[in-house]
């Protein structure tokens, strides 16, 4: 004899043995919003001992929504499979997005998508609630997905009237700018990828302000797109009279090559020329010296720009919120005194 078809329980039904509302059920199982330990721990017995289990595809029929969060980024400037910082703000967004109940969609910004100044496909096809850009990517494809009527949020970016969160590369530039002028140095250069950046505009505008304080005249170069590119411009700088004795890089991969680059053209660090990253990933610590750079809590960052867009989604009338991160200075044995002029 065939065993008898178990009936689907309902959020009716828990609610009716919990003695709540099917709205506080639906919200406890997925954890949305805040709930005494006594009605938490009733109605997730409950659900525990029938089997309760959560159609998604009729939930989000019901809703209209498909609970799911775009993640868009553009690889020129952000390369989240190659990159410690991205890859470690993405995983901070993920695991707080999934806690808050829902999905992310990964989608990346072609050259394609930049030349047409078309939208990403899931945006026709309405396979997600609300964007996230991560980190920069074009600013008229900003507008164009802004046009969708999704709500929207920059991680790690800014743009005007849409929520932005960042860290205050700066003013964390412009302490570490300084820091190295007190120690002596007075021809410090700055060197960076030449995309468009708006984190890298950021540090090296704090880099020319310490350095218009300190009384110094700023070099900045921004003319190589690879790090092996950039070691042979600092090659040139260092081949030539009036050599920096500190360089700045706009992230510590890129100070890293740098630092090594000068080491093996015979320079020795911090001796004859200190060195700056930015990010403090896990690089910084595991070259010799260990490099002086800027701290940022990337994986915080991303977990509070997954509480940001679900905000965004509950309230999409509210004002534009921005979120500036202080990032820490990190000092170490890639920076010291500058070297004395030989008389």
């Amino acid at each position: 004899m065939a065993a008898k078809k178990r009936k689907r329980i309902s959020l009716k039904f828990i609610a009716g043995l919990a003695g709540c509302s099917t709205t506080t059920v639906s919200n406890v199982i997925n954890k949305k919003g805040l709930f005494g330990d006594e009605i938490r721990d009733k109605i997730l017995k409950i659900v525990k001992k029938y089997g309760y289990t959560i159609n998604p595809s009729a939930r989000s029929l019901r809703m209209g929504k498909s609970e799911t969060v775009a993640l868009v980024f553009y690889r020129p400037n952000v390369d989240i499979f190659k990159s410690e910082y991205y890859l470690t703000m993405t995983y901070g967004f993920q695991k707080r997005l999934s806690e808050l109940g829902f999905e992310i969609l990964l989608s990346e910004i072609s050259q394609e998508d930049v030349d047409n100044n078309s939208q990403p496909r899931f945006v026709a096809r309405g396979k997600a609630d609300a964007i996230v850009v991560l980190g920069r990517i074009p600013e008229r494809i900003v507008a164009s997905l802004r046009r969708c009527g999704l709500p929207m949020l920059m991680l790690d970016s800014y743009f005007k009237n849409i929520d932005s969160i960042y860290t205050d590369g700066l003013r964390a530039t412009e302490k570490l700018t300084s820091h190295l002028a007190a120690l002596g140095h007075k021809k410090i250069a700055y060197l960076a990828y030449d995309n468009f950046d708006f984190n890298t505009a950021m540090r090296i505008n704090g880099y020319l302000k310490a350095m218009k304080a300190a009384g110094l005249g700023a070099k900045v170069y921004r003319n190589f797109k690879t790090n092996e590119e950039g070691c042979a411009v600092l090659g040139e700088i260092l081949s030539k009279g009036g050599r920096p004795t500190a360089v700045l890089a706009c992230n510590d991969v890129v100070a890293t090559s740098l630092m090594c680059h000068a080491q093996s053209m015979g320079f020795r660090v911090p001796e004859d020329i200190s060195f700056c990253g930015y990010d403090d990933t896990v690089i910084a610590t595991r070259c010799t010296p260990k490099l002086t750079t800027v701290h940022v809590d990337c994986e915080h960052i991303g977990s509070v720009g997954a509480e940001t867009i679900a905000k965004r989604m509950e309230s999409p009338s509210r004002r534009p919120y921005t979120n500036v991160f202080p990032a820490e200075i990190i000092a170490r044995g890639s920076t010291g005194a500058a070297p004395r002029v030989k008389k």
